[in-house]
């Protein structure tokens, strides 16, 4: 039995979906089916970090072995300051998870309810010490949050956690670096 042909696939999806797409057009329509439908990851001290692009928004699913809370974030510029995340605390009732922002040292829960709105919890878990989280982010928060969402987009990513519940309470973990969205 032959084997599958991924790259074959994907191309022969892409043609499907846009009849008539040749050259450069079928090559952007590739990129866009392949950056829609495969995860990216990114595993530092202990955490897991995995997002893909799905109907104008960022899919997220970040777990780690902590029964503290755990962020994941995104910046425009190689700075802590500034950087827009999702933190969550998911061990002690109630769970909470929110889009917060880094202001260095400390960080604040970013106010309006369009903006919660636009964080949406898909699901979360705690369970033999190890907290998941997923998500979906609306790309277009990211224009209020000063921060590009978008698939392809190059951002300065943060990945934290604690061993604390308590949001005020500083990291164990912290990983920043640049990632492509």
């Amino acid at each position: 039995m032959p084997g599958f042909d991924r790259r074959r696939f994907l191309a022969g999806a892409a043609a499907a979906a846009a009849p008539g797409l040749t050259g450069p057009a079928m090559a952007e329509s590739l990129t866009l089916v392949r950056q829609q439908g495969e995860w990216r990851s990114h595993f530092r001290g202990g955490m897991l970090f995995r997002w893909r692009h799905e109907e104008g928004a960022l899919l997220g699913e970040v777990s780690a072995a902590t029964a503290g809370w755990m962020a994941v974030g995104f910046n425009d510029a190689e700075s802590l300051k500034g950087t827009c995340f999702v933190m969550a605390q998911l061990s002690v009732p109630p769970a909470r998870v929110e889009l917060r922002r880094a202001l260095v040292p400390d960080h604040i829960r970013i106010e309006g309810a369009a903006v919660q709105e636009a964080l949406q919890v898909r699901r979360r878990s705690y369970a033999t010490g190890r907290s998941q989280l997923d998500f979906r982010l609306l790309h277009a928060v990211g224009d209020t949050l000063g921060v590009n969402l978008s698939p392809g987009a190059t951002t300065y990513l943060l990945m934290a956690w604690s061993r604390s519940p308590d949001f005020a309470h500083h990291s164990a973990f912290r990983d920043q670096r640049d990632v492509v969205l």
